[in-house]
């Protein structure tokens, strides 16, 4: 199996495993008088079976990239989001700015960071986001898994 098809896998397990979540959850109990809707033990038990099948193909998956150098690239490309979300979330303000209603006059603002600049880098960071996940899209495409 082709880590793409490995990693489209782990999310439906996961979406699966979250669903019997949600179910244990809403059968675990009931009225006194009432039926149990589904049997608990079967529940828990094909959640543990569905875990033990993710846990299986992330370390698979895990093996792949690191024995071929991929985990470094992995990491660079968390971190580099990581670093364009905090880049966006900078509030760049320069200039008079009236702020309040009871200000008798506006408040001037300097920055160590103009627009221009924090949207240049803004562009930089998401161009090498779209080099790296062309590269591991590439490698996850071509690179087989052992289960």
């Amino acid at each position: 199996m082709k880590i793409f098809k490995a990693q489209k896998k782990v999310k439906r397990l996961k979406g699966e495993i979250n669903n019997l979540a949600d179910r244990i959850q809403n059968t675990i109990s009931t009225l006194a008088n009432n039926k149990y809707e589904e049997s608990y033990t079967d529940l828990i038990q094909e959640h543990f079976e569905k875990v033990t099948e993710l846990i299986k193909l992330k370390v698979a998956i895990h093996e792949q990239n690191i024995k071929h150098g991929m985990f470094k690239q992995i990491l660079e490309l968390g971190e580099t989001k990581n670093k364009l979300n905090l880049i966006k979330s900078l509030n760049v303000r320069i200039g008079e700015v009236n702020e309040g209603y009871r200000l008798e006059k506006p408040i001037e603002y300097k920055s160590q960071l103009t627009v221009k600049e924090k949207n240049q880098i803004i562009k930089d960071l998401e161009n090498a986001i779209v080099q790296m996940t062309d590269k591991l899209d590439d490698f996850n495409a071509v690179t087989d898994i052992e289960l």
